[in-house]
């Protein structure tokens, strides 16, 4: 499928057989932003594209430049709150996994693989603080 960033409009090619009720975030190697692909944002066609934004531009303004601008504004904030709500969430099914774990070494886990997934890290390491000095948990 063919999806395009809601910033710069570079168009990808990717394998999306489903997307999760919450969103895929993508990040654009182009303008390096990051734009959530919904399934209600999808509206496939005959030609297999999917179409994650509105064809035509609201009007803020009737210079071009300043409308393009403040589209272009107005589009990275939408962006931002549908990434934070989806953080929120991620927080809230984290938050109820988490009240059911009795094992502290998995509920370390989890907490340091959230942590990654929010900052988009590689990877990730937890030190307790043992008296006084820092043990290492988990990588």
């Amino acid at each position: 499928m063919k999806i395009i960033c809601t910033h710069c409009h570079t168009g990808y090619q990717v394998d999306v057989s489903e997307v999760k009720p919450e969103g895929i975030e993508f990040k654009c190697a182009k303008c390096n932003q990051f734009f959530l692909i919904t399934p209600k944002d999808i509206d496939r066609d005959n030609t297999g594209v999917l179409k994650n934004m509105n064809t035509e531009q609201p009007r803020y303004s009737e210079d071009n430049n300043l409308n393009t601008l403040l589209s272009s504004v107005v589009g990275d904030l939408k962006n931002y709150g549908d990434r934070l709500n989806n953080q929120l969430s991620k927080l809230s099914d984290i938050g109820i996994a988490l009240s059911g774990v009795t094992d502290l070494t998995l509920l370390l886990e989890m907490i340091v693989d959230q942590a990654r997934e929010f900052t988009n890290a590689d990877a990730g390491t937890l030190y307790l603080k043992e008296e006084n000095k820092l043990a290492f948990k988990i990588v």
